[in-house]
């Protein structure tokens, strides 16, 4: 059974708190990658008042650009929310250990398992914490 200073302990270990940093990385980072799609998608709902002695390279191509720009920084923002969730929930497995109480109902955790190694790269290159 787990109790609440196991609890305490594990999520406020320096390894708990930089697994929630990097999470927290992740969510910023998607949060200004959304900034830019809506960005991309009013320049490019606000084309429509160009004025029509524009060349047609800048009528059609701005609007264009910024279409693909708004789906490229779209995918960069779901890639980073999976990122940061999946760090979340390895710091809940961690500091829960839920990996043992989802073991003992045989339920599947293997496929989670590998997963958050991807995302030590990412906590590995932060600055340790003060």
């Amino acid at each position: 059974m787990i109790n609440s200073n196991d609890i305490q302990e594990r999520q406020n270990s320096e390894f708990a708190l930089k697994v929630q940093y990097a999470a927290r990385m992740c969510f910023n980072s998607a949060e200004k990658y959304n900034h830019l799609t809506w960005i991309a998608c009013l320049v490019s709902a606000f084309s429509v008042f160009f004025p029509s002695g524009w060349p047609m390279y800048i009528i059609n191509g701005i609007p264009g650009v910024a279409d693909a720009m708004a789906l490229v920084f779209g995918r960069i923002t779901s890639q980073k929310v999976s990122q940061a969730s999946m760090l979340r929930k390895y710091f809940d497995s961690y500091v829960l250990d839920i990996q043992k109480l989802i073991s003992s109902q045989n339920l599947n955790f293997a496929k989670y398992e590998n997963k958050p190694k991807e995302y030590m790269r990412i906590i590995s290159l932060m600055e340790p914490l003060r």
